[in-house]
């Protein structure tokens, strides 16, 4: 295996942009959560010299919730785009690393993971990168999405009482 197969492989999926609109998707619903689960909704800003009534609290909810479904939308669009990214670079890698050991060229591999006549030491290094590609998947995106998805549901669900 070539010298890079390790990094790319184990690269991170989310790009620095996605990780940061990811970061913010997770504390505006957290926000969200604590404001309608919680009661955590304050009386005034006394900074801004803003005092909340009960209508005013349920404008900071819809604001809460669209802010929720903008992160969330941006989130899912930056994910595509930066994981298209990363299976691009991980067929080339797949693909240079065909090429060196000689079974295939390069061109024929891609779009085609599962080619005959490789060696069991590349089968066994992709079994490990599988999972742990799976797990990172469910804690960096499967998590954040599911998590603002719950509160913009509980965000309705409150509005509409």
């Amino acid at each position: 295996m070539s010298k890079i197969s390790g990094e790319v492989l184990v690269e991170e999926i989310l790009g620095s942009e996605c990780k940061n609109i990811r970061n913010r998707l997770l504390i505006i619903s957290t926000i969200s959560l604590a404001v309608i689960k919680g009661g955590l909704i304050p009386q005034s800003i006394s900074t801004l010299g803003i005092s909340l009534t009960l209508s005013n609290v349920k404008y900071l909810i819809i604001i809460l919730m669209i802010s929720c479904f903008y992160f969330l939308f941006s989130f899912i669009q930056l994910l595509i785009s930066d994981f298209i990214r990363w299976r691009m670079n991980f067929y080339a890698l797949i693909a240079k690393i065909y090429k060196e050991d000689g079974v295939i060229s390069g061109e024929e591999v891609l779009g085609r993971p599962n080619v005959p006549g490789h060696n069991d030491k590349i089968d066994n290094f992709m079994k490990i990168i599988k999972y742990n590609n799976i797990v990172r998947f469910v804690f960096q995106v499967g998590i954040p999405i599911v998590f603002s998805i719950y509160v913009i549901v509980i965000t309705i669900l409150e509005l509409v009482k």
